[in-house]
C-alpha cells in the first residue's frame, strides 16, 4: 500500500448543481488516487478512472497513470496502452478484511454466474457474467493489507467495456456485511458532490448502473462497482503477425552445418542459420512503422539443433521443438520426448525458444526493479517465434534435400525429411509459448502443446518457480498490495506474447496468411508448474473441446469422444487431453507449491500420452487411449 498521506482529509464540500447534490463529509483520499478506494491510490484496477481519451488509438482511449499512484520502481511510462489487458487480474480492496467463505466457491465457477454471487463481471451491452475466480490474496494475512483479486475464466473481448460487481453479501470477518462509501453512493444517486476526482466518474458511471440494473441486481444492494475497457486487438498482435508474415517470405540467407555425427541411437546435427532479425540492437525494442508492422533490421545468426533417429530410413515428420522453461534447444536431444522420437519415426528441430536461458538475467533484473527491461523480454521472446518459422522453411526448403542417408542395403541416398510435413510440438514453456507460435507461424498445420496455458503473470504466484523468483520482487515491493497491482499492470507489456492473446485464432478465425490448423493440447491434474487455472480458461478462451472419459471434469469446456481405433470425427479441429497422477494437490490460492509433485515432466512418460501424441503427429486423429478416464493409463 501507498506511503503516501491521505490527502483532503475530513474536508466537507458542498455543490450546487446537477441533478441532486451531495455533502462528503469525511473525504479522503491519495495523491492522483480514486476515491472510490481511498486507502489505496491505484484501486479500484484496472479501472475507466486512468483512462483518457485520444484520437490516435485504435480505441480512441489511452491509458494514463499518475506517477504518485504507481507500486514502488513501477514506471507509469511503460503503461500507455489504448486500454486493459483482455486477461486482467483485478485489483480491490475493502476496509475491514472479508470472509474467504462469502466469495464465490473457487473450485465450483458457475457459482461466480448464479443470482447468488457476490462477485460479478458484467460485459456491456449484452449484460452477459464473465465467470471468475473470485480470492484473498494468500500472500498476507495482514487484512489491511489483503487485497480482493479478480480473475475472469476465459480471455475477454477486444475494445470492450466491462463492469465489476461487489454485493453487500460480501461479508467482514466479523461477520456483517459491506456498506458502501459516501463517495460510491454519490455516484450511483447521481449527486454532485463539487470534488472533481469524483464528479468526472459520473459518466462513465452511468455504465455502471446500466450493468447493474442490466443483470437483474438493485443498486442498493451493490457495496463498490466500477467499469473498464479492453484495449484494441491490433495493437496487441499486429506485429508478431507482421513479423512472422514476413519472415515466411524473406529469402533464405547464409545456413550452416557446423557438427554432424552419430551419438548413440541418433543423428545429432547442429548448426547456424541467418533469421530477419526484428529487435533493435540499440533500444532492445522491436520497431513498428506507422502501420503498426514491425520493421526488419538486418539478421541475425541463430544456432539451432537437429535431431534425427537412426530408426528412420525414409522421409518422414519433423517436429519444430519448444522446450521447457528457462531451458536450451538441446532438450530436443534427449529424454520422453526423444523417446517419443525414436517410436514414431520423427525427428526433432530446435532452437532456443520462449522464456529459454538466455532472457534468465533480463527477467531477474526486471523482477528486480528494472521492470522497463519486460519491453526486452517482450522483444526477444517475440523473436524466438520468428526463429521457430524460419527454422521450419529451412527444413522444408533446403535441409529436406540435402539430408540424406545411404540405404543399408545399398543403393542411391534417399532423404530422411519430410517436407510436407513440418509440425510443432512443445512443452512447458514450448505449451504456454507454443499457443502464440500455432496462432501466428504461417509454416504450421499440426501442433501440440503440453502442459501450456495462458496469463503469464497469473501463474506466476501459483508456479513452484515463484519460491525463487518471488523474492526478488518481495526486496523491492514489499506492500502486498502493491505487488499485486504490479503483477496486474505488468500483464500489459507481456500481452504481446501471452497465449490469451492469441487464442481466438489458434484454430477457428485464423489471422490472414496462416495455414488451416488442427491442435492437441495435453494437461496434467494439479501440475505445480502450469497451474490447471492457466491451461483451462486457454481452452474456454479457444473453445476447445475436452476429450472423455476425462479424471477431471472442467467448467465450461464442450466433450468429445474419441474412441479408438478410429478416434475423434475428422471434421474435429482441436481436443484438450487430461492426465492424473494423482499427486499432490496444488493449493487452490494464489501461493506456490512448497515443492514440485512431478506431474508436470512424468506425465510424458505415460503410454497412453505418448500413443495420444505420436498417432496426432503422425495421423492427425485425436485418439483417446486410456482404458477409461486418463488416471494415469
Amino acid at each position: 500500500m501507498s506511503n503516501l498521506l491521505l490527502a483532503g482529509a475530513l474536508v466537507s464540500t458542498v455543490a450546487s448543481c446537477g441533478s441532486g447534490t451531495r455533502s462528503i463529509t469525511d473525504y479522503q483520499n491519495l495523491p492522483g488516487g480514486n476515491p472510490l478506494v481511498p486507502e489505496v491510490a491505484a484501486l479500484p484496477y484496472p479501472s475507466d478512472f486512468y483512462l483518457e481519451d485520444d484520437a490516435s488509438t485504435a480505441t480512441g482511449r489511452r491509458i494514463a497513470l499518475p506517477p504518485e499512484v504507481m507500486p514502488r520502481s513501477v514506471d507509469a511510462a511503460l503503461f500507455q496502452h489504448d486500454g486493459f489487458t483482455i486477461i486482467p487480474a483485478i485489483v480491490a480492496y475493502l476496509p475491514g478484511g472479508t470472509d474467504v467463505a462469502s466469495l464465490p466457491s473457487p473450485t465450483d465457477h458457475a457459482q461466480s454466474v448464479a443470482d447468488s454471487s457476490s462477485v460479478m463481471l458484467v460485459r456491456e451491452d449484452t449484460w452477459e457474467r464473465v465467470g471468475v475466480l473470485a480470492e484473498l490474496d494468500q500472500t498476507t494475512t495482514d487484512v489491511s493489507q489483503q487485497a480482493i483479486l479478480i480473475r475472469p475464466l476465459r480471455a475477454l473481448e477486444y475494445d470492450t467495456g466491462y463492469v465489476v460487481i461487489l454485493r453487500d453479501s460480501l461479508r467482514r470477518l466479523d461477520g456483517t456485511p459491506h456498506e458502501p462509501s459516501e463517495v460510491y453512493a454519490a455516484l450511483r444517486d447521481r449527486a454532485r458532490t463539487g470534488i472533481d476526482e469524483i464528479d468526472r466518474q459520473r459518466d462513465d458511471f452511468e455504465l455502471v448502473r446500466a450493468a447493474i440494473e442490466g443483470t437483474g441486481l438493485d443498486q442498493d444492494e451493490v457495496v463498490l462497482a466500477w467499469s473498464f475497457h479492453t484495449r484494441s486487438e491490433e495493437a496487441v498482435t499486429r506485429p508478431l503477425v507482421s513479423m512472422q508474415l514476413a519472415a515466411n517470405t524473406a529469402p533464405i540467407g547464409d545456413y550452416a552445418i557446423t557438427s554432424d555425427v552419430i551419438d548413440g541411437t541418433n543423428r545429432q546435427i547442429r548448426g547456424t542459420m541467418d533469421v530477419p532479425n526484428f529487435v533493435d540492437p540499440e533500444t532492445s525494442d522491436v520497431v513498428l512503422d506507422a502501420q503498426g508492422d514491425a520493421v526488419q533490421v538486418g539478421v541475425r545468426e541463430v544456432p539451432f539443433v537437429l535431431t534425427i533417429p537412426e530408426t528412420i530410413d525414409e522421409p518422414r515428420p519433423v517436429l519444430i521443438y519448444g522446450h521447457g522453461f528457462l531451458g536450451t534447444a538441446d532438450q530436443a536431444t534427449r529424454g520422453s520426448f526423444n523417446q517419443l522420437c525414436q517410436d514414431y519415426r520423427l525427428s526433432a528441430a530446435a532452437v532456443e525458444f520462449g522464456f529459454h536461458e538466455g532472457v534468465v538475467p533480463i527477467v531477474s533484473s526486471a523482477f528486480g526493479g528494472n521492470w522497463v527491461r519486460m519491453n526486452e523480454v517482450v522483444a526477444e521472446v517475440e523473436q524466438t517465434f520468428v526463429n521457430s518459422t524460419f527454422l521450419a522453411r529451412l527444413i522444408r526448403e533446403r535441409l529436406a534435400d540435402e539430408l540424406t542417408r545411404d540405404p543399408m542395403d545399398g543403393g542411391d541416398p534417399h532423404g530422411l525429411l519430410d517436407d510436407q510435413n513440418v509440425h510443432y510440438m512443445g512443452i512447458s514453456n514450448g505449451g504456454t509459448f507454443g499457443y502464440v507460435m500455432a496462432a501466428t507461424s504461417p509454416q504450421l498445420e499440426r501442433a501440440v502443446m503440453v502442459v501450456g496455458g495462458g496469463g503469464l503473470i497469473h501463474f506466476l504466484q501459483r508456479a513452484t518457480q515463484w519460491n525463487s523468483f518471488g523474492p526478488l520482487l518481495r526486496l523491492v515491493i514489499r506492500d502486498p498490495i502493491d505487488q499485486q497491482l504490479a503483477f496486474s499492470m505488468i500483464q500489459q507489456v507481456l500481452d504481446p506474447v501471452d497465449a490469451m492473446n492469441y487464442m481466438p485464432h489458434l484454430v477457428g478465425d485464423r489471422f490472414p496468411g496462416m495455414r488451416p490448423l488442427r491442435a492437441s493440447m495435453h494437461m496434467a491434474v494439479n501440475d505445480s508448474q502450469v497451474n490447471n487455472l492457466v491451461t483451462e480458461w486457454a481452452m474456454r478462451t479457444a473453445d476447445i473441446p475436452m476429450i472423455v472419459p476425462s479424471p477431471r471434469d472442467v467448467w465450461g469446456l464442450r466433450t468429445l469422444m474419441a474412441p479408438e481405433p478410429d478416434g475423434a470425427p475428422a471434421d474435429v479441429l482441436a481436443a484438450m487431453h487430461v492426465y492424473d497422477e494423482h499427486v499432490t494437490p496444488s493449493p487452490i490460492t494464489n501461493i506456490p507449491p512448497a515443492e514440485d509433485n512431478g506431474t508436470h515432466g512424468t506425465v510424458r512418460d505415460l503410454p497412453s500420452y505418448q500413443v495420444q501424441v505420436g498417432r496426432f503427429l503422425t495421423e492427425g486423429i485425436f485418439v483417446h487411449a486410456c482404458d477409461g478416464p486418463c488416471d494415469p493409463n
